[in-house]
This record gives structure tokens, C-alpha cells and sequence, in this order.
């Protein structure tokens, strides 16, 4: 299927809302059934509950990591990933594990139990999807699931959750190059490299001015670069974070983040240059528009791999 681009600006967009089973409601149209003119992802539910599912990459080359989600709340809905499951409340390899966070992360849907529409986007393939959702104001959440790109053929679980611990209104997740390292299991691997670890933390290695996040300003230069009028991006290099230091295990699948400082506006369609050349690049932000805590950079138009 390919790299595909939904939104809830399109026509037929499901909507997104502080109610129980709006967010696999939105899922299930964009990862798995598709809406209007806009085909699915190709994923499949492999199992299914009121206002519960557990999705899994349909791809032969895929890690067969599967997401459980629980949305039988309002403002948030819980979210873990498992290798294997047997029915919805049964897997192995867990993450992240229950000692980890007993309840999952949170996917942030609004700030108000109301049936209110909420802005997001989503953009994926067929092994790996990142959901942005404007929960509260000015505030994002970047969610990602599935499949990154491993520097190993034999890395078999290379499969990341990244959400968030917090499920504050104006709590976020995101790609954050400080909190990626200080313990918070807000982003784990399904399994560490030696294939016995379970839920492993997941690490960036971005360039950072003050080691906070990503796209938070203070980079190289201003955009559009002034030499071409080019945007300038690099990969997301993730890591395992394993005692007394860290093992480059991956990046990040047609994710990236820019070099400029702040400037680039939430939502823009730049075309992509260099490698990218003939793709067009949309820009996600990652958590406060009014202080643009950052933002990445995302490909909708593939490959991603």
C-alpha cells in the first residue's frame, strides 16, 4: 500500500473525541478499513473487544508486534505493545511491561469528555504509523507505533511504542532526546537486541542544542536555507539503552528532524530535496505550539523503507 497521508481535514475523516471508542474508531478506519477516497494502511485487527483491539502489520517482512489498545475512557486511551498475543488480554514480551506502567501509556484524545472534534493527523505504512492529535489547544501529542528500520537483518523485534506516562490535557508525547534517556518508560522497544530483555528503553540520538527535543531550535541555520532555499533534515538515529550505556540499534522509518530553528509552520507541505528529492515532507509538531517545544519532520510520500 504505501506510504499514505490521512487527516481530519479530509472528507469522511472519522472523528476524534474525549469519547470512549473514538480513537479505534479512527484507527480502525485509517490503519485497517480506510474512509472516503483514502485507502487503508493494510493492517489488521487481529483481536477485538467493546472499545478494545489489539492492530498488527499485515506485512510478510513485518516483527508481527501487535498494539493493544484500550479505549474505553474518555480523554485518554491506554496503550501497550505485545510480540505475541493469545486474545485481547493475553501476550508475551510486553511494552511496555506492567512493573513498567501498570495501566500502559496514554494516547491523548481531548481535554473535555465531550463529543467535540479534535485535530490529528496520521501518516504510515505498512509496518510503522506516527499519530498526532491536537488534544488540548495548543497542545500536540506524537504517538508512534510498529516497525523502525534496523541496522541489524537478524533484529527481528525491532518494533518501538512511543506515548506517553502522563495524562494530563496538556501532557505530551513526543520524540524528546532527554526524556528518551532519564528512565521514563514512555518509549520502549518490544524486545532488547539480545532477545531476551523485555521492554527495553528506547533512546534518540538527535542534534540538540540544550538536549531536549527535537526541533527545539537553536540548530544551524534558519529555514529556508538561504544558499537553495532547501529544508534541511537528518535521521533519527534510536537506541537501546542498556547498563552503563547504549547500543545504535536503528532509525526511525521517514521521520526526521529539521536543522533549522524555529519558522517552519505545523501542517506545511514542503518538498523534499537532496535524497528526498520528489517527496513532500509535512510538519508535525511535537508539543506546544505557543512555545514550539519542537517538531519533526515527516515524509508523505514514500517509500519509507
Amino acid at each position: 500500500m504505501g506510504v499514505q497521508y490521512y487527516s481530519s481535514e479530509d472528507a469522511g475523516a472519522p472523528v476524534l473525541s474525549g469519547q470512549a471508542g473514538a480513537l479505534t474508531a479512527l484507527l480502525d478506519a485509517c490503519v485497517v478499513d480506510g474512509y472516503g477516497s483514502k485507502p487503508a494502511l493494510g493492517w489488521e485487527i487481529a483481536f477485538t473487544g467493546t472499545d478494545l483491539r489489539a492492530y498488527r502489520s499485515t506485512d510478510p517482512d513485518a516483527s508481527g508486534a501487535l498494539l493493544r489498545v484500550q479505549d474505553t475512557g474518555t480523554t485518554v486511551a491506554m496503550l501497550r505493545g505485545f510480540l505475541t498475543m493469545s486474545d485481547i488480554d493475553t501476550g508475551t514480551f510486553s511494552f511496555p511491561t506492567s512493573a513498567q506502567a501498570a495501566s500502559g501509556l496514554y494516547a491523548h484524545k481531548s481535554n473535555s469528555a465531550t463529543s467535540d472534534s479534535r485535530a490529528w493527523y496520521l501518516v504510515g505504512d505498512e509496518r510503522a504509523f506516527l499519530l498526532a492529535t491536537n488534544a488540548y489547544s495548543s497542545y500536540w501529542s506524537v504517538h508512534f507505533f510498529g516497525d523502525v528500520i534496523g541496522y541489524s537483518p537478524t533484529d527481528a523485534a525491532a518494533a518501538i511504542l512511543l506515548a506517553d506516562t502522563s495524562n494530563s490535557a496538556t501532557g505530551y508525547a513526543g520524540f524528546d532526546a532527554g526524556g528518551m534517556t532519564t528512565g521514563s518508560p514512555r518509549s520502549r522497544w518490544a524486545r532488547g537486541i539480545d532477545e531476551m530483555t523485555e521492554s527495553p528503553l528506547l533512546g534518540c540520538s538527535v542534534i540538540s542544542a540544550n538536549n531536549q527535543s527535537i526541533g527545539y531550535g537553536g540548530y544551524c541555520c534558519e529555514y529556508p536555507n538561504v544558499v537553495d532555499g532547501s529544508i534541511g533534515v537528518a535521521p533519527i538515529i534510536l537506541r537501546e539503552v542498556v547498563s552503563g550505556g547504549a547500543i545504535l540499534r536503528g532509525q526511525l522509518p521517514g521521520i526526521f528532524q529539521p536543522l533549522h530553528n524555529h519558522g517552519l509552520e505545523f501542517g506545511a507541505l514542503i518538498p523534499g530535496n537532496g535524497d528526498l528529492t520528489g517527496r513532500n515532507l509535512v510538519v508535525v509538531l511535537n508539543g506546544a505550539s505557543s512555545s514550539a517545544i519542537g517538531n519533526v519532520i515527516v515524509d508523505v510520500t514514500g517509500p519509507w523503507r
